[in-house]
């Protein structure tokens, strides 16, 4: 029984972890889209806080261009 268990939550567990890197991959690429469509500063806009506080709008428009 315990055997069983333990199976079914690691099924349980890696189906969640799939899920979340489709999730993960289908934002990404909507991000990238927006940007391989020339739209750097919406895309600067979507970006992290991390990388906001890093790179500014203009350097980002500017870099891409």
């Amino acid at each position: 029984m315990n055997k069983y268990f333990i199976l079914f939550v690691a099924i349980l567990w890696s189906t969640l972890c799939v899920s979340q890197d489709r999730s993960v991959e289908s934002r990404a690429m909507a991000w990238l889209a927006v940007v391989d469509a020339g739209h750097y500063t919406e895309s600067w806009q979507q970006a992290s806080g991390f990388f906001k506080q890093s790179v500014s709008s203009k350097q980002w428009a500017v870099a891409l261009s």
